[in-house]
């Protein structure tokens, strides 16, 4: 369940080719908590068994938050996903549930692909957009605001213009500090827990 989670940014900074223009739009929802196991041209994480401890509280355990786009997680693949697999069939603006293969293979060590230079699949947030904060449901919490509760209905009680409400795209475009992992920074995530955001089609960086 991540509907209790906490979440964290990254701190990572300095990559040569940070976004500055990023449109988070059709959403085909998230994984839950994992770990970084390996890297060897893609990498494999590792997803807690049913019934581990995967809903962290303490502000020291909070879960690192990850954009992650077809690139990585689409049909086909390493894992031969399905269309049902992934919720390709049903993507759509805010939606955050937990992606049905993910959700079944508690326990499972599962290989990804991550893109490639120039076409990466992998993301950080380095930075949380004010208007996440005022978005509601939780003022003040932006992250919370995104993700909402995936253990909910769709749209999971996710904020104003972050895939509810009249215009449900209006805080999800020109999103700053959006940055692709490289071989580099994806090391650096070994051990981690993370959850990720997976989207439909390729998150495009607008480069300087």
């Amino acid at each position: 369940m991540l509907g209790s989670r906490s979440y964290r940014v990254s701190s990572r900074r300095g990559e040569e080719d940070a976004a500055v223009d990023v449109l988070l739009s059709s959403a085909r929802g998230v994984i839950g908590a994992f770990r970084l196991l390996a890297l060897a041209g893609c990498v494999v994480i590792a997803t807690p068994a049913a019934g581990g401890a995967s809903t962290p509280q303490s502000a020291s355990s909070t879960a690192l938050l990850l954009v992650i786009d077809q690139d990585s997680i689409g049909t086909g693949g390493p894992n031969s996903f399905t269309a049902a697999d992934v919720n390709d069939d049903i993507a759509a603006i805010g939606r955050c549930g937990e992606l049905p293969f993910f959700d079944t293979h508690e326990g499972d060590s599962i290989t990804l692909d991550t893109g490639q230079v120039g076409d990466e699949g992998w993301f950080a947030l380095t930075t949380i957009p004010g208007n996440w904060d005022a978005a509601g449901p939780v003022v003040g919490d932006g992250l919370r605001n995104y993700v909402g509760n995936p253990s909910l209905p769709y749209p999971h009680d996710v904020g104003r213009g972050l895939g509810a409400g009249r215009n449900p795209e209006s805080r999800l475009d020109k999103i700053p500090g959006v940055t692709p992992f490289h071989a580099a920074g994806l090391r650096a995530l070994m051990g981690m827990t993370a959850c990720a955001v997976v989207y439909d089609g390729d998150i495009s960086i607008a480069r300087p």
